[in-house]
C-alpha cells in the first residue's frame, strides 16, 4: 500500500495485519516519492 493512505492503514491494522516492511521511494505520484508499506497477517 502507498504510504500516506491513512484510512487503508487503519483498516488493515483493525483486521489484525502488522506492518512488515517499508520500501522507501517505491512510487512517484505527481512528482513526489512515496514509500510502499507491506503488511502481513
Amino acid at each position: 500500500m502507498t504510504e500516506g493512505n491513512i484510512a487503508s492503514e487503519r483498516v488493515l491494522q483493525k483486521c489484525g495485519f502488522n506492518l512488515e516492511q517499508r520500501i522507501a521511494d517505491a512510487y512517484e505520484i505527481r512528482g513526489k516519492l512515496y514509500a510502499d508499506l507491506i503488511y502481513k497477517s
